[in-house]
């Protein structure tokens, strides 16, 4: 009522929706209260209440009934037949629903299903209410346990899989294309297998939770059809690749390249199907809002995905191929672990020394104090003849003392003292001190 500016009628406040004028149907007041909410109410109220004590996997919740009218192959068993006359009581015969025969009235009975799915389903739950044990025991017999809800890390790895399952192929093929320096196919078609054997697990732990003996023989086969086409992709490639002298694997590239495609959605975007109540126009999601959502997540998983390879997986290289290559030297120029016979001096002390070389979020100036203090280590005393004599600006000599660090300009005993960082003066003692032991 607030677009309208006549005051609501007597009694009608509670009121928020009402018929279209000429679609009101012959039946009493408060008749689909009592002939269609009643029965629902009461079958729940036995599940939730009356068998509260029971485990939650043996008992049939709001959820189930709910899914209960997803699927039409579960619905059906409640819809209205196609001849609205088949199994109906011979002419004359009254009180139709309580004969045993649920229906429509005759009158209706030559109808489309669409027109008759209401009164059908009037007639079936009238029926079921009429029974000994009432709608609570007639509807058991009807609604089942869609899912079995079972608490444990099997659970949360059915429920989030596919969270695990892109980050798992994400690592992967950026991991690939790192260490292949490029985009190798090769090499990137592995991820293949990352992903059927997370879908593979996930599809056999999802047989824990499902209600097997209320699946269907195509429910059966949709599911070993998923099965094989996971455990197919690790198999083939192990055995191609062990059974050939060279390792190589072309036809398992092949295979992984239709197996991305299936799974990209491509080569199986053009096969309809409308398993549900609703029909794919009507469940449709309107192209602005596609468009928004799509959008948005492009960016995020865009950003995601830069950040991870750039910053987190291409600085593992070099990390990671110094373990598994101790022997060998990283060359910096090639990008590459070479032998150390070729490099020499600077570049032999460069290749050796391995610091990380990247930095994330934070820059820091360092200064003396910044360095670690390691004069408390013990080295043998150098006597005077550590100090030396090295020219200084001007022509000018200076004295360095090379076992403090000192140098101590000429011209009078007040020259200016420089001291250089305290790391640098132990490893420079300490090269020294070996020295002159070796001599």
């Amino acid at each position: 009522h607030a677009f309208n500016s006549e005051a609501p009628p007597a009694g009608a406040q509670l009121v928020i929706a009402r018929p279209v004028d000429g679609s009101e149907m012959p039946y009493p007041t408060d008749d689909y209260l009592n002939h269609i909410v009643r029965p629902l109410y009461l079958f729940l109220q036995q599940e939730v209440s009356t068998r509260g004590t029971a485990p939650i996997v043996d008992r049939i919740m709001y959820d189930d009934v709910n899914e209960f009218f997803w699927l039409q192959e579960r619905f059906k068993a409640i819809m209205p037949p196609e001849d609205g006359h088949a199994g109906a009581p011979g002419a004359g015969v009254s009180g139709e629903e309580g004969a045993g025969w649920v229906g429509v009235p005759e009158s209706m009975r030559g109808l489309p299903v669409e027109q008759r799915l209401y009164a059908h389903l009037r007639a079936f739950l009238i029926h079921a209410n009429a029974q000994p044990g009432g709608a609570a025991a007639s509807l058991s017999k009807v609604f089942f346990k869609t899912h079995r809800e079972v608490a444990g890390w099997m659970s949360m790895f059915v429920n989030f899989n596919t969270v695990f399952l892109f980050h798992a192929v994400a690592f992967h093929t950026s991991m690939a294309y790192v260490f292949a320096h490029g985009p190798n196919w090769a090499y990137i078609s592995t991820a293949t297998i990352t992903h059927s054997i997370i879908k593979l697990t996930a599809e056999v732990a999802m047989l824990h939770f499902r209600n097997l003996s209320k699946e269907s023989g195509s429910d059966w086969a949709v599911v070993v059809t998923r099965i094989v086409a996971f455990a197919t992709i690790p198999i083939f490639y192990c055995l191609e690749r062990y059974s050939r002298a060279d390792s190589a694997t072309p036809y398992f590239q092949a295979l992984a390249a239709i197996y991305s495609l299936a799974f990209a959605g491509i080569a199986t975007s053009s096969v309809r199907r409308e398993p549900y109540m609703g029909s794919t126009a009507q469940l449709a999601v309107p192209l602005r809002e596609r468009m928004i959502y799509t959008t948005f997540w492009i960016i995020v998983l865009s950003v995601k995905l830069a950040f991870g390879h750039f910053l987190l997986v291409t600085p593992l290289r070099e990390a990671i191929m110094a373990l598994q290559y101790p022997d060998l030297c990283w060359n910096k120029e090639s990008d590459e672990f070479t032998s150390c016979i070729n490099l020499e001096g600077d570049a032999l002390m460069n290749a050796l020394r391995f610091t990380p070389k990247v930095a994330y979020f934070v820059t820091s100036d360092k200064s003396e104090d910044d360095y670690e203090d390691l004069d408390s280590l013990h080295y043998e005393p150098l006597d005077d003849q550590g100090a030396t004599l090295v020219p200084g600006p001007g022509g000018a000599e200076e004295a360095e003392d090379v076992a403090t660090g000192e140098t101590r300009r000429g011209g009078g005993g007040g020259g200016k003292k420089q001291r250089r960082p305290k790391r640098l003066l132990a490893r420079r003692r300490s090269l020294l001190s070996n020295t002159r032991l070796g001599t």
